[in-house]
């Protein structure tokens, strides 16, 4: 009886270090691991968050699919975990993970959360799965940029932002700015870029009713609203031909934002901007 007791006992405990590994992300220690990188192919929104452990609290588990190099040499591995990674740093298709590798199995690997932890190895995107098809049901696309860790933004997304509504494949049209100043959160922002798209309101949005021939902007912002944080934003906006002048990096403005898009839906109160 008691053998039968002590098989149950371990059974039990391996289906709870079954279900710790592959339900909350939970890894076991490799032994001899060795600091590496691997690259995301592919990626899932687990729907969980972190509450405990290495991972930041209330980041969100994901799985993620890597492409990793084993120790020893030899053609690259493709390998499966689960992970917490920051909010802000949401996971995109050719991303470099840093990650504990085995020297023997280097299908057997781990996030370094030692490595993670830093600013200088976190990136901020404004879109939730930047990667094909990866969007999870019900988020909002917002627009696909990158920010590094200093909050500004990779040359490539402005780029690709301000090409992108030249030929009409980009629209940046969201709530409109007085929506956001009237219901928004207030705060402030600094401008770290800004550059005209070339086009009026009138051209960017048909059903507008205001500021017809004041010119869109593209904006990249680092947004403080007090009690919730600094973070970074993008947004086209309109300037009045009044303030054209006015604007540049550095800049500060009066801002609204409306907090379930707050990385996209920033609007400037531009009675109040700049600021002094």
């Amino acid at each position: 009886m008691g053998a039968v007791m002590g098989l149950f006992v371990l059974v039990a405990v391996v289906a709870c270090v079954v279900w710790a590994v592959r339900v909350t992300g939970f890894s076991l220690p490799i032994w001899n691991g060795v600091r590496s990188e691997g690259t995301i192919v592919a990626w899932r929104d687990t729907g969980m968050a972190e509450s405990s452990g290495a991972g930041s609290l209330g980041s969100t588990i994901y799985d993620l699919q890597l492409e990793v190099m084993p120790v020893r040499g030899g053609a690259p591995v493709t390998t499966h975990v689960r992970a917490q990674l920051d909010s802000f740093m949401d996971p995109s298709v050719g991303t470099r993970v840093p990650i504990i590798i085995s020297p023997t199995n280097p299908k057997r690997v781990k996030v370094d959360h030692s490595r993670l932890a830093p600013p200088l190895d976190k990136s901020w995107h404004t879109a939730t799965g930047s990667a094909p098809g990866a969007i999870p049901t019900g988020a909002k696309p917002g627009l696909d940029f990158a920010f590094d860790a200093n909050m500004n933004p990779a040359t490539t997304s402005l780029d690709d932002v301000v090409g992108g509504v030249a030929t009409g494949t980009q629209k940046i049209i969201h709530n409109s700015a007085a929506q956001i100043l009237a219901s928004g959160m207030r705060g402030t922002a600094v401008i770290t870029t800004c550059q005209p798209l070339g086009k009026t309101v009138r051209q960017m949005n048909p059903h507008a009713t205001a500021h017809l021939d004041d010119p869109e902007w593209l904006f990249t912002l680092k947004v403080t609203v007090p009690g919730n944080g600094t973070w970074p934003a993008v947004m086209g906006h309109y300037v009045p031909q009044a303030k054209v002048g006015t604007v540049g990096p550095g800049v500060g403005l009066a801002v609204a934002v409306n907090m379930a898009d707050k990385m996209n839906e920033v609007a400037i109160d531009w009675d109040q901007s700049p600021l002094p």
